[in-house]
């Protein structure tokens, strides 16, 4: 065969086939935390599990690349969802496990063949639609719901199922759904618990205790407060000097690039004291902080004169919510350093002249 006739020929052949991705796929094998292990096609990326009153879901999908498919939302033609319930939770985490796997997809039918549940539907993703299958079948045995979404014009209905089947029968339980369950519900707490303990451990190093909603200290010119917001999450505020101007009718933020390993700038504030009561001002969406810190700061600049813009930055750690990455207060206090260095030098706020959006203003 020349090789023109034998070029002509691929196409034809991975078409007939469905697609040359399904043929003997790269297996991963992916951590459950304490549950366990379970192997599935390397394509599929793991993702943090969700962990509730119940049961769990570990969630896997593949994203599309294709530029057409670009948009708001991220294309999704492929997800695998694991969930882990207790025999009383059984049918909410199935539910919640088939809604997870069928995100996006809409006007599903269903249908049961033996083991199975399989649903045909629309995905929708940004301006494209694709018709798409769900196959879902729970492992009672090991207390898990496996429920799987394709596009149809990248597997079969056939696919899907043994790719339904290998994960399920590749599942290694480690920890009992019973007992991983219990760890899932108390690991929010946990982790709360631990990060406060760090951040007070590097607190005390500075001298610096704090007491839950006892206002704030100041120490070496940085104010500190541990306080709550709506009742139920503690947050740790640290603002820190960085500099004064003298009054502008409006400051921008000249956003030089961060040196490597400093994360990103923290927020800027600043306090003005105008017709003899100070306001608060942001330079950009700004940090909420709390009315002690606020009635602390105006009582403490009293003395301020009018038209002196005293400027901050803001750090706020959140304690207790899980899903929100822990704060470092010896990297935000580096790069409130590295800030006041480049406002010294006129490198990170700018004075403008114009009026002042209302947007900025904070009561």
């Amino acid at each position: 065969m020349s090789l023109k006739l034998l070029l002509l020929a691929i196409p034809a052949v991975a078409l007939a086939a469905g697609t040359l991705m399904w043929f003997r796929p790269r297996m991963a094998t992916r951590p459950l935390r304490e549950f366990g292990q379970i192997t599935l096609p390397a394509r599929l990326d793991p993702y943090n599990p969700e962990e509730r009153q119940g049961y769990a879901m570990f969630p896997f999908d593949r994203t599309s690349n294709a530029f057409w498919l670009m948009g708001s939302s991220r294309p999704i033609p492929e997800k695998l969802v694991l969930g882990v319930w207790l025999p009383a939770s059984k049918d909410a985490a199935r539910q919640s496990t088939i809604y997870a796997a069928g995100d996006h997809v809409e006007n599903i039918k269903w249908r049961t063949e033996g083991a199975y549940r399989i649903g045909e539907g629309i995905a929708r993703v940004n301006a494209s639609e694709y018709p798409a299958w769900i196959v879902e079948r729970d492992f009672d045995e090991k207390s898990v719901t496996l429920a799987y979404m394709v596009w149809k014009k990248d597997g079969s209905v056939e696919t899907a199922r043994q790719i339904v089947d290998q994960a399920g029968q590749s599942l290694q339980v480690k920890t009992a759904a019973a007992e991983y369950i219990q760890t899932g519900m108390d690991r929010p707490a946990k982790l709360a618990e631990a990060r406060l303990k760090e951040m007070e451990a590097t607190l005390a190093a500075r001298g610096v205790h704090l007491t839950l909603d006892a206002g704030p200290v100041e120490k070496d010119g940085s104010i500190y407060e541990l306080y709550t917001d709506w009742g139920t999450n503690r947050l740790l505020s640290m603002i820190v000097p960085i500099g004064d101007l003298p009054h502008a009718d409006r400051f921008r933020h000249l956003r030089p690039q961060p040196p490597n390993g400093l994360g990103p700038w923290l927020d800027v504030i600043y306090y003005e004291k105008e017709d003899a009561v100070f306001e608060r001002h942001t330079i950009d969406e700004g940090r909420k902080l709390s009315p002690k810190l606020n009635a602390w700061i105006d009582q403490h600049m009293a003395a301020s004169p009018i038209g002196v813009a005293h400027f901050y930055a803001v750090s706020v750690a959140v304690i207790d919510a899980s899903d929100v990455p822990p704060t470092d207060l010896n990297l935000s206090t580096r790069n409130a350093s590295t800030m006041a260095a480049l406002f010294r030098q006129g490198k990170l706020i700018q004075s403008e002249a114009g009026s002042r959006p209302a947007s900025t203003r904070v009561p």
